[in-house]
């Protein structure tokens, strides 16, 4: 199966393991729950899925690779204790908590959350001495007679013996103690995870084109040649680092990450066009709608790897004004819920019922305001919003990242009147620069579609616009709650049984109601 499928797989016997009775006892007996076996080549996103899980299902996760434990780190380490068997006092040896159960302990104590998953990654290299309670702990979930905690799910991995000379095959019945779920690469299911992910776009159109190369490991005579999935986003990461920074990329960067001097020579040559693509087609221009009949010839007579590679550039392009826009709106969704918090805020009912209050309590702002200067007000709010970031999911902190920049800017626009109202005035500025941010990125959606209309007709690049249009995190959030006239009109002729009734909702730009 790909990558996918094995990640649906694993959440949906989560699940099930976590269903609970009436009594709130778990209804699968721990002695049948057995522990899940990924079994894949190296480099497949094996680790990266649990991640996934785990934050979906708001679950904990702690990770252990198993061929760093020795014996006494998994099990713990003996003690030498005295108890009394009918009236016979003796010595007796037991073993301190292992550390792996130790970190799980760790992680519920730091998240608070009670359930999760035990990741143990390459099982199937554990050491010799360690391989003899492998089976109890498989099937008991002990480690030196501790129990990992109840409402904890095993997940193991393990590279097939062709890609590891440490691997040690499990017998017969240690395998029967498993869910084994045996992956194998797949361009178009990792792709899903690509797109989500943000993988650039140069990688995701010379994948598309050359998927040969996706996955690659080969014994040549030059050595070990290994490319792989996990390759491919690291060596995303860092181009889009060196882009920011106006870092030349070329192969000597791109043969650190692609360990096959064939396959980085090519997308070397093949990012160095995708670049000059860039520039010679105007991509900025293009998505503001200018462009001349040249450019439209020449986009239709190209050849399919130049085609391919300009609408990345575009769908670049307008990804990157989605996720600012997206972005923007959970920075102003904060700061309105804070602003809502300010006002609903109640004064302190400290007299006595028929009794008056007080003229200094008629009214206590939240945020420590009493002074009725806005600047302290929204001071405070800032330090509540930097404490509540330090919590939050990846795609929380960004949003707050944004605001804390956002209201770095209203300081010196707040004026000396009501708190409330003088930070209210900044954030409503705010929320109309992101309306006009908004105005503009529809207006790029529909340019793009309508020159690749014009340039390929109703055609591959078109759907495939469409299609990434369609399930692109970003912009399937952007459409849905801002609307596309142009996306929609394009995905009744180009994709007719797309869901179109699950974007079809608007709602209005965050407002204090």
């Amino acid at each position: 199966m790909d990558i996918g499928s094995a990640k649906e797989q694993i959440k949906n016997t989560i699940q099930i393991y976590l269903l609970k009775n009436p009594l709130g006892q778990y209804r699968l007996p721990v002695v049948h729950q057995r522990p899940v076996f990924l079994l894949g080549a190296p480099g497949l996103g094996k680790t990266a899925i649990m991640q996934q899980i785990a934050d979906e299902l708001d679950i904990g996760l702690v990770s252990y690779s198993m061929t760093h434990h020795t014996r006494q780190s998994a099990l713990g380490l003996p003690v030498i204790v005295e108890k009394e068997f009918d009236g016979q006092k003796y010595t007796v040896s037991e073993y301190t908590m292992s550390e792996i159960i130790a970190s799980i302990y760790e992680c519920m104590r730091k998240t608070g959350k009670r359930e999760g998953i035990l990741f143990l990654d390459e099982i199937n290299c554990v050491s010799e001495t360690l391989s003899p309670s492998m089976l109890l702990f498989l099937q008991y979930k002990l480690f030196g007679g501790h129990q990992i905690p109840d409402g904890w799910v095993v997940v193991t991995a393990g590279n097939p013996a062709r890609f590891n000379k440490s691997v040690r095959e499990f017998d017969a019945a240690t395998r029967d103690r498993l869910k084994v779920m045996e992956v194998e690469p797949d361009y178009e299911a990792w792709k899903k995870y690509a797109v989500e992910q943000r993988i650039s776009r140069s990688v995701i159109s010379y994948l598309d084109i050359r998927q040969d190369d996706f996955y690659r490991v080969e014994t040549t005579v030059d050595g070990l040649m290994v490319v792989t999935p996990r390759a491919w986003e690291d060596l995303s990461e860092m181009v889009q680092y060196y882009e920011e920074l106006e870092l030349p990329v070329g192969y000597e960067l791109i043969s650190q990450y692609l360990q096959n001097k064939q396959t980085a020579r090519d997308f070397a040559v093949y990012y160095e066009l995708y670049q000059k693509y860039r520039q010679v087609y105007h991509i900025g221009e293009l998505l503001q709608g200018i462009w001349e009949e040249d450019t439209v010839r020449k986009a239709g007579e190209a050849k399919i790897d130049e085609r391919m590679s300009l609408v990345s550039l575009l769908l670049e392009g307008v990804f990157g004004s989605m996720k600012k826009c997206m972005v923007g709106y959970d920075a102003l969704a904060i700061a309105a819920k804070a602003l809502r918090a300010y006002r609903e805020m109640k004064p302190e009912q400290d007299e006595k019922p028929g009794e008056g209050a007080k003229p200094e309590q008629s009214r206590k702002p939240v945020y420590g305001a009493e002074s009725g200067q806005a600047l302290a007000a929204l001071i405070r709010m800032e330090s509540e919003w930097r404490s509540q970031s330090q919590n939050a999911k990846k795609k929380d902190v960004e949003a707050y990242a944004v605001l804390m920049d956002m209201s770095g800017g209203w300081h010196d626009k707040l004026g000396d009147g009501n708190p409330y109202e003088a930070i209210k005035n900044c954030y409503q500025v705010s929320v109309a620069e992101l309306k006009e941010e908004v105005k503009g990125t529809q207006k790029k959606i529909a340019c793009m579609l309508k020159f690749l209309e014009e340039a390929f007709g109703k055609g591959t690049e078109l759907g495939m616009a469409v299609n990434d249009l369609t399930v692109t995190p970003e912009a399937t959030a952007f459409i849905g709650q801002f609307l596309s006239e142009e996306y929609f009109a394009a995905s009744r002729d180009m994709l007719p049984h797309c869901q179109e009734e699950q974007l079809l909702k608007q709602i209005d730009i965050i407002g204090l109601a």
